[in-house]
C-alpha cells in the first residue's frame, strides 16, 4: 500500500539555491518527506505537520547549491515504513558562471545638466540604449555629494533617460564613480540577478590651451591661444584599462562621436585618436595630479596636405557653474498656508486667493505679489467672510464666478486695485453645480465644464451674464484630477501625477494630447499664475514653477 504522492511539484531557481514546492494530499499517514538530489548522493528529510483538512502546501528551501541543473527527486513516507511514489523535477540553480554572462544595459551618452563649482559636483543625464529581454530595469549606485550619502536609483526597462544628482567630479576618483548594472527576474526563480556593475564617470575640466600650426615641411604657420573653455571626459566603460574619451580636440566644438582617447596608467596620461579622419599622437610628458585634479597635456594631429598641429594643454577643475535647465530648476516657495484648511485656491490678475472651509468661516483674502521678493505677502482689502454658501469660486477677467450650492454662477465684479467686491452684476447661468469641474479660459472666452459622464461642454462667454451656445467637446475628463487653461490650450492632471498638454485651435477644436510632466499627483490645487504655475502640496507650502509648455516637467523630486 502506497501513500499519497507529492502533487503539482516545482523548483523555483535562485542564486547558490532552490525552492521546492508541492502539494500533500489529504493522506493522514503522511509524516514526511524526502528529498534527493546529485544522483541520490545528496538528501534532505522535510517533516510534515498538517494544520489543515484535504490538501495543504508545502516547500523547502535547498541551500549552498553549486551552479548547474538538478534533478530532485520526492516521496513521502511515515514511521511505520510506508511511502509513496516518487516526484521528480528538474531545477537550475544560478552562478557566477551564468550572471557573467548577462549583458549590461548600454548607456547612449552622458550629459552634464548642471554643475556647481564651489561643490565640485554634477547633475548627470544619462541617455539609455535599447533595453534587453528579460531584464526589468537597471541600477545606479553612487556617491550622492548633495547629500553625503551612498544612493541606489533604480531604473526601469521602459525608461529611456535618467537624471540623477550630486555627482563628485574628481577625475578617476572611486568615491565619484558610477557603479551601473542590470537587473533580471526569470520565470520560475526567487532571486533577482544582477550584472557585473560596470564604472562609468564624466567629468568636467576648465581648459586653457595653445596650439601651434605647421605646414607639411614644419615651418610654423599660425598660432592660436585659447582658454576657459570647457571639455568633458567619459570613462569608457567596456575597455579594462582606464581610459577616458574627451567630448573637443584642441579648441574645436563638441564633437558628437569622437575618438580623442585618454589612457591613465600610474598618474601618466597616453594620447591616441582621431580627428576629422587624421590621426592623433602623444607627444610624451603628459602627466595627472590627482590631489590638485590636474592634468597636462601635449598631442598632435595631421590636417590636409601633411599639415599638423601640435597642442599643449592644462586641465583644471571647473571655475564656472553651469546652471540647470528650466524644467529641473527647484521650484520657488512663494506662499506658506500652512495650518489652513484650503477649500479653493485661484489667481486673481497678480493675487493669490485663498478660499477657507466653512469651519474656518468661509473667508477669502487676496495675497498681493511682491515681485522684489518673489512672495504673496500681506492680503489685499478686507478679508471676505460667507464664502462657505458657494460650492466653488473662480476668476474670469475682472470678476470672480461663484457657483451656490443650488448651481446658478453668480458674477462678482471686482476692483483689483483694492480688493474689494464692486457689484453683484446678477446670474450668469443655473445648473453648474452639476458639473465636475468649471475651468473659465480667458483665451477662449468662456468655461470649459465637465460634466458626470466624462464629457465635457464649452460655454462661450458672450458678455455680463451672458452665455453663448453651448459646444460638446466629448472625452474622458473626469480621469483627470486637475484641468487647467494655459493661454489657448488645456492642462491636465491625471491620477498617475503625469501631465497632459491639450492643444486648442480657434475653431475651439481639441488637439491629440502631449505628455508634458510627471509627479503632479503630489498637490492638491494648482493654478496658473501668467505663464507660470502655482503648485500647494501637503506641506502647506505654495511653489510657483516657471512654466514652459514645450519643456518636459517631472516634479517627483522637487
Amino acid at each position: 500500500m502506497y501513500l499519497g504522492k507529492t502533487d503539482s511539484l516545482v523548483a523555483l531557481s535562485g542564486i547558490g539555491r532552490i525552492q521546492l514546492k508541492w502539494y500533500v494530499n489529504a493522506d493522514p499517514k503522511i509524516e514526511e518527506t524526502v528529498i534527493y538530489w546529485n544522483m541520490r548522493q545528496d538528501s534532505v528529510v522535510k517533516s510534515f505537520q498538517r494544520t489543515e483538512k484535504g490538501i495543504q502546501a508545502d516547500s523547502l528551501f535547498i541551500e549552498g547549491l553549486p551552479e548547474g541543473v538538478y534533478t530532485f527527486e520526492l516521496f513521502n513516507r511515515n514511521k511505520s515504513g510506508y511511502r509513496s511514489l516518487i516526484s521528480s523535477v528538474q531545477g537550475e540553480v544560478f552562478g557566477e558562471t551564468l550572471i557573467s554572462g548577462l549583458k549590461n544595459r548600454t548607456i547612449s551618452s552622458m550629459t552634464i545638466v548642471a554643475y556647481d563649482k564651489d561643490e565640485q559636483q554634477s547633475d548627470i543625464k544619462i541617455t539609455w540604449g535599447p533595453g534587453i529581454t528579460g531584464s526589468f530595469g537597471s541600477k545606479i549606485s553612487y556617491f550622492n555629494k548633495s547629500t553625503n550619502t551612498q544612493t541606489e536609483v533604480f531604473v526601469p526597462m521602459d525608461s529611456t533617460t535618467t537624471t540623477i544628482t550630486g555627482v563628485g567630479n574628481r577625475f578617476n576618483h572611486p568615491e565619484d564613480m558610477l557603479d551601473v548594472s542590470t537587473l533580471y527576474l526569470f520565470e520560475n526563480s526567487i532571486d533577482t540577478l544582477e550584472t557585473i556593475y560596470r564604472k562609468e564617470q564624466l567629468c568636467l575640466f576648465t581648459v586653457n590651451g595653445i596650439q601651434k600650426n605647421y605646414n607639411s615641411e614644419g615651418i610654423i604657420t599660425g598660432t592660436v591661444v585659447y582658454g576657459d573653455i570647457i571639455k568633458s571626459l567619459r570613462k569608457i566603460s567596456n575597455l579594462s584599462s582606464t581610459v577616458y574619451e574627451c567630448d573637443r580636440v584642441s579648441n574645436s566644438t563638441k564633437l558628437p562621436n569622437t575618438l580623442f582617447r585618454f589612457t591613465l596608467q600610474d598618474n601618466q596620461i597616453l594620447i591616441d585618436g582621431f580627428h576629422n579622419g587624421y590621426s592623433i599622437s602623444d607627444l610624451g610628458s603628459n602627466t595627472f595630479s590627482p590631489e590638485e585634479q590636474k592634468m597636462y597635456v601635449q598631442y598632435k594631429f595631421l590636417m590636409n596636405n601633411g599639415a599638423y598641429a601640435i597642442v599643449e594643454e592644462d586641465y583644471l577643475p571647473p571655475n564656472t557653474n553651469i546652471p540647470l535647465p528650466l524644467e529641473k530648476q527647484p521650484p520657488a516657495n512663494v506662499f506658506d498656508a500652512t495650518g489652513r484648511t484650503v477649500k479653493n485656491l485661484f489667481t486673481f490678475y497678480q493675487d493669490l486667493v485663498i478660499v477657507e472651509p466653512v469651519v474656518q468661516g468661509g473667508v477669502m483674502r487676496f495675497y498681493k505679489f511682491n515681485q522684489a521678493t518673489d512672495f504673496f505677502s500681506e492680503f489685499r482689502g478686507t478679508p471676505w467672510a460667507g464664502w462657505d454658501i458657494f460650492q466653488w469660486s473662480i476668476s474670469y477677467t475682472d470678476a470672480i464666478l461663484a457657483c451656490s450650492l443650488d448651481g446658478n454662477l453668480t458674477w462678482y465684479a471686482w476692483d483689483k486695485i483694492t480688493g474689494s467686491v464692486i457689484a453683484n452684476l446678477g446670474i450668469l447661468g443655473s445648473g453648474f453645480h452639476t458639473y465636475e469641474k468649471v475651468v473659465p479660459s480667458i483665451d477662449n472666452e468662456g468655461l470649459f465644464c465637465v460634466k458626470q459622464d466624462g464629457n465635457m461642454i464649452f460655454f462661450p462667454i458672450t458678455g455680463v451674464n451672458s452665455l453663448g451656445t453651448a459646444m460638446d467637446m466629448n472625452g474622458e475628463w473626469h480621469t483627470f484630477t486637475h484641468i487647467l487653461s494655459y493661454g489657448n490650450d488645456l492642462l491636465t492632471v491625471d491620477t498617475n501625477g503625469d501631465m497632459w498638454l491639450f492643444p486648442i485651435d480657434k475653431h475651439k477644436m481639441i488637439g491629440e494630447k502631449i505628455k508634458v510632466g510627471s509627479g503632479w499627483n503630489k498637490y492638491q490645487h494648482i493654478s496658473v499664475f501668467g505663464t507660470d504655475l502655482l503648485a500647494l502640496g501637503a506641506d502647506g507650502i505654495v511653489w510657483k514653477y516657471k512654466f514652459d509648455k514645450d519643456l518636459f516637467w517631472d516634479v517627483t523630486y522637487n
